[in-house]
């Protein structure tokens, strides 16, 4: 489900909450508690962009500090980020408690945001084992201190507090990016377009009416969307679908095209081979052993197109790998899948025309010129 909430101007930078990020913690606080207590739903969380949602990333510069007091203003934090080892670069979230067990993202190291995180206490964080690899390599991020304010034009600073899995943002099969999560109730002023994420065993149109009836009532005027988690996936492949569709339909077509070459080729021998054949069925060759003659040949002839197909996509696959996910970029089950798909296409394209030529009249293949 996702919530717009009207977006109040920040005028400066801050260093104290405002009536206005009262109010919309507040309201996401009801809604979630609310949400929770539809029956079948097991998880409630929230999240500023939901992954593979669709929506523009929402990266920014952060720094590093050594105490909690060292921005007060716009000048120190200009003063701070000429200090290239200070500065690093990640996704911002705001994401409420029951975020990550609602998307099963697991908590790796330290403690999750939880009632202790209130919009007076002081700001704490999660971030990502990639930001983590990244900007503390060998060492302990836990108890670091962050100046996020950049993104929302809040100074007051972060303690990082957890460790968790790394989400794959951007789209199946993307690297993880390194991503920073703040407490919505900490951080309400970021939350304006908010994601609901219910998991549960209750039936997705209960589910749908039920929210929506829980939203209207606590503000009518707040607009409501609703989406599956399979809804939302399948829109973020919706273009790589529409390439695999016409990988396949011209991959198809050209199994097509194949087929159709190797028996030409072998009608082809079949006829200028006509004589033959007909003194071979003369001195008691029989049917099938004109059949397996043929049927060899164009085996032999299809065997050889297959080697060097696979040998071209063995080097392809370079370029379609970025298009592939749960499958490795040289596939052996794959590759011997379509080996033996193609050479059975070829052994029945064979076979018509090498069953049609020992048929034929010895007699009258005799006579043929």
């Amino acid at each position: 489900m996702d919530l717009w909430q009207p977006a109040e101007q920040t005028v400066g930078m801050r260093t104290e909450s405002s009536a206005g990020d009262v109010r919309i913690a507040e309201f996401l606080g009801g809604l979630l508690g609310r949400l929770a207590t539809i029956p079948g739903v097991e998880h409630v969380g929230g999240i500023n962009r939901i992954p593979l949602g669709g929506a523009g990333p929402a990266n920014g510069n952060y720094i590093v500090l050594d105490r909690p007091d060292e921005v007060q203003s716009i000048d120190d934090w200009m003063r701070l980020t000429r200090d290239s080892w200070r500065v690093g670069n990640a996704q911002f979230r705001v994401a409420s408690p029951g975020y990550f067990g609602a998307m099963a993202i697991p908590l790796i190291r330290g403690r999750s945001f939880d009632e202790r995180d209130t919009l007076a206490a002081p700001h704490v964080a999660l971030i990502s084992a990639s930001l983590a690899k990244a900007r503390w390599p060998g060492e302990d991020p836990l108890g670091k201190l962050i100046q996020f304010g950049g993104m929302d034009g809040d100074l007051r600073p972060f303690t990082i507090i957890g460790i968790v899995g790394d989400v794959q943002e951007f789209g199946i099969g993307s690297v993880p990016q390194p991503t920073f999560y703040a407490d919505y109730s900490q951080r309400p002023r970021a939350a304006f377009e908010f994601h609901v994420v219910m998991q549960g065993r209750a039936n997705d149109a209960a589910l749908t009416a039920a929210s929506r009836a829980v939203a209207r009532e606590l503000d009518p005027q707040v607009p409501v969307a609703f989406k599956t988690l399979r809804e939302v996936v399948l829109a973020s492949l919706a273009d790589r679908q529409l390439v695999l569709r016409l990988l396949a339909f011209f991959g198809a077509l050209a199994l097509v095209l194949a087929t159709s070459g190797v028996y030409s080729v072998v009608s082809y021998m079949a006829v200028q081979r006509t004589r033959e054949i007909g003194v071979r069925i003369a001195l008691g060759a029989r049917g099938r052993d004109v059949v397996r003659l043929l049927v060899r040949q164009g085996a032999a002839f299809a065997a050889g197109g297959i080697a060097i197909g696979l040998a071209a996509a063995f080097v392809s696959t370079r370029v379609l790998a970025s298009w592939l996910y749960g499958v490795g970029r040289v596939d052996p089950a794959t590759f011997a899948a379509v080996a033996v798909a193609l050479l059975v296409a070829a052994l029945v394209a064979s076979w018509v025309p090498a069953y049609r030529a020992s048929r034929s009249d010895a007699t009258e293949a005799l006579r043929h010129e």
